[in-house]
């Protein structure tokens, strides 16, 4: 996998002006931030890793979004330097799951990040969650002119199998809606690496990401949840090529090495003391999985 550059050190005012800014430009209505009051007691939550209590203030997407701005900032004083975005609701499950109608986004940071078949705290989150991504490396800033799949192909470096740690963060006072997951910065925590493949930017290879199939399974063998590549978007490169123009048109960009989750494939489970879960892609080169034990 390519080194990442550590070249965007976005501060608390940084990623807050950016909510503000670029969460609500795509709309006819001004966003309603938060009270920071409320936002620093979220974000103390999730450092302590205990159930925030629902921001009052956020009603729809333009609100959640300039609450993430401000919360990201918070959590990137703990989790280091930004590396990339995670998409999220890409796929029917998950839209349904969390009463979606569109992708939505968030940020990702270098710490978040663990070596396959590390051992983690099942209790790593308030409300932590286990899913199946998968994680791709972004080649070079012109994924943003590409136009077909196979050009979003051309600008990709990796794959990589990817196992999501999340935390849907919300005391269960209420539902966990998609309004209240894109504030807490689509509930990030960490996530576990599998072996980067090699991206070929040919048809076949892109067939075989949207013919794979997606196997979660625990250690006895029992089968956790199934998808196939072509359940996000229809091609898991289609999660990039929105993310690419969802962000031009609210003033950013995607640059070189940026790390890209493209979305959990279905609904997680929820972690427990000695269990392991394995994810396994089936159709790529050497049907590769990754895999996380909790403690």
């Amino acid at each position: 996998m390519n080194k990442l550059s550590p070249r965007r050190r976005i501060g608390q005012a940084g990623l807050a002006l950016l909510g503000v800014l670029f969460g609500v430009t795509s709309t006819t209505s001004l966003a309603r931030c938060p009270n920071p009051t409320e936002v620093m007691e979220v974000a103390a939550a999730y450092v302590n890793k205990t159930p925030a209590a629902h921001i009052t203030a956020i009603k729809n997407l333009q609100d959640a979004y300039c609450a993430q701005g401000m919360i990201a900032a918070e959590i990137g004083r703990s989790m280091g330097v930004m590396v990339g975005y995670k998409a999220a609701f890409t796929s029917a499950h998950m839209q349904r799951a969390f009463g979606a109608d569109a992708p939505q986004r968030g940020y990702l940071y270098e710490k978040m990040f663990l070596k396959n078949g590390a051992t983690v705290p099942s209790g790593f989150g308030a409300l932590p969650q286990v899913g199946a991504d998968l994680l791709l490396i972004v080649k070079d800033y012109r994924i943003h002119d590409a136009q077909t799949a196979l050009e979003v192909l051309q600008h990709i470096s990796y794959v990589v199998p990817f196992i999501e740690l999340s935390d849907l963060i919300w005391a269960d006072t209420q539902p966990v809606t998609h309004v209240q997951l894109v504030a807490a910065n689509m509930g990030t925590r960490l996530g576990v690496l599998g072996t980067p493949i090699p991206v070929q930017a040919s048809q076949e290879f892109l067939d075989g990401l949207a013919s794979m199939t997606i196997v979660m399974h625990d250690e006895e063998g029992v089968e956790l949840g199934s998808a196939q590549g072509k359940d996000v978007l229809g091609n898991p490169v289609f999660a990039v090529q929105w993310l690419a123009q969802d962000l031009a048109r609210n003033g950013q960009r995607i640059q070189m090495d940026d790390r890209i989750a493209i979305g959990a494939f279905f609904p997680g489970h929820v972690p427990a003391t000695g269990k392991t879960f394995t994810v396994r892609y089936q159709g790529l080169p050497g049907d590769p999985s990754v895999a996380v034990k909790f403690k």
